[in-house]
């Protein structure tokens, strides 16, 4: 078999998934050759797909030793995005593009690095360049829809979700994007069927219980198990619906993380909370979460919004009372402003916490942080810190109740404190998730809770006018 044939069916085995054979021909043409470009390209699309970024890099320059390749300088780019190096990566995705401006990976890797880097109108323009080189693969048409809804460019993404959906009716990844573009603008009748299609996506799988799913039929004398399928988050903001079961009839029991236990227990409606599967109790059907409001058929008008809905433990809170007695005095204030890393959106709904430093500016005022993680190596904000006592979300809990404000960006903090009804600023960007919805500074789940949106700018002119709001009514 010769070379052109060797490489080509070691293109049949990569595309096909069989990395291990696709390598093994790739090994055995460098052998003879190693001055075969295709081979070294090919072997670096291996070891980039296995996150092997340095021997992928290696490979790439190598082959762009021996000839000028648009594909090995996108290697090269994806290799240096998926090890961190953003500007290296931008280098050699600028090259690409350089020697073929209309190379589809080249112009759909610098979206996804513009996207990571919030340059939302670069990332869209060059998912567009995608498209209109490859317009039959839906995929780049529902990051395209991203990009636009993150832009604020809501028709358009919908037009290009139509555009994905007629050609490939059954993409769970549409319908998903579909979805939370209804439920951004408050469609919710619409919104909540596509995100049913959550199940079909990939990675993610329905839990299996011989039990069957409640349907939205009558519950009473049923006892039904409600599933928290996602983030804490989530898990806070529509446990609420426990109470309309109950009410229905229903027994209901709750299965969840463990670290939430204590303060879901506090949830009316619920009759006992699990967090081992084992120790399930018997039950007759059960529901995934956030598959509730479909079942309520809970539009705008109708979101179940009476607070409180969860409550601190009283002795949690004498506790927190002791601990805090020498605090200095002053108007306590709350600062969250990092939510979970492994969160997709991490970057988005996150903040440089040097950026809450006008806060600092604020005469009268203490400032406590409610941050878990790295909490310590923050030193612009002087902050009081007994992070290190918190345990649990109940802990969390009985601490909101000694302060006066929680400032938090979207992460389950601010969802806690809306729950428990304490006053809360919420720093979303112009385009949040879709639980905040679009053009609104209050909520209809959370009414405690004031909505500041980003409308250019930066945080901390954002964050600075809130710290003038402060001083003026100290």
């Amino acid at each position: 078999m010769d070379g052109t044939a060797s490489i080509q069916r070691a293109w049949r085995f990569f595309h096909a998934n069989q990395l291990q054979q696709a390598e093994a021909i790739c090994g055995q043409l460098l052998a003879t050759d190693a001055r075969n470009a295709d081979a070294l390209i090919l072997s670096g699309r291996i070891a980039n797909n296995q996150c092997r970024w340095e021997s992928a890099i290696d490979l790439f320059k190598r082959a762009l030793q021996i000839r000028e390749s648009a594909e090995a300088h996108v290697g090269i780019g994806v290799a240096n995005f998926g090890r961190g190096h953003f500007a290296e990566s931008e280098l050699a995705l600028v090259e690409a593009l350089r020697l073929n401006p209309k190379d589809f990976d080249a112009n759909q890797n610098m979206a996804i690095l513009q996207r990571q880097l919030g340059n939302l109108d670069s990332a869209a323009e060059h998912f567009q360049r995608a498209v209109e080189v490859e317009p039959t693969r839906p995929l780049v048409r529902i990051y395209l829809a991203m990009a636009l809804r993150e832009l604020g460019r809501l028709e358009d993404s919908d037009r290009e979700l139509a555009v994905v959906l007629r050609m490939a009716p059954a993409m769970a990844e549409g319908h998903m994007q579909l979805a939370w573009n209804h439920l951004l603008q408050g469609r919710f009748e619409q919104g909540w069927v596509e995100y049913e299609w959550r199940w079909r996506c990939a990675g993610v799988a329905l839990p299996r219980f011989p039990q069957p799913i409640w349907d939205g039929s009558d519950p009473r004398g049923r006892r039904i198990m409600l599933h928290a399928e996602q983030g804490y988050g989530d898990t806070i903001q529509f446990i609420r619906y426990a109470r309309l079961l109950a009410e229905r009839g229903a027994r209901v029991v709750l299965y969840c993380q463990e670290p939430i236990r204590e303060l879901m227990a506090t949830a009316p409606g619920l009759e006992q909370v699990v967090t081992d599967a084992t120790k399930l109790p018997a039950f007759d059907l059960w529901c995934p979460l956030l598959s509730l409001p479909k079942r309520f058929g809970t539009t705008l008008e109708t979101i179940p919004s009476k607070l409180p809905y969860l409550s601190a433990d009283p002795q949690r809170v004498s506790q927190w009372k002791q601990r805090m007695r020498n605090d200095p005095p002053g108007m306590r204030v709350g600062l969250c402003w990092a939510g979970s890393r492994s969160n997709p959106n991490h970057v988005r709904r996150s903040i440089p916490p040097d950026d809450l430093s006008p806060l600092a500016q604020v005469g009268g005022i203490v400032l406590y942080s409610l941050q878990l993680d790295n909490a310590s190596l923050v030193t612009s904000i002087p902050l009081v810190d007994h992070t290190s006592a918190i345990r649990d979300f109940a802990d969390t809990a009985a601490l909101m109740t000694h302060l006066d404000l929680v400032i938090s960006v979207d992460t389950s903090v601010a969802h806690l404190a809306g729950a428990l009804a304490r006053k809360v600023w919420t720093l979303i960007p112009t385009v949040p998730e879709w639980r905040w919805l679009m053009h609104r500074s209050t909520s209809p789940w959370y009414p405690t809770i004031r909505l500041i949106r980003k409308q250019g700018g930066s945080w901390r002119q954002l964050v600075q006018q809130g710290a003038d709001e402060l001083s003026a009514n100290a």
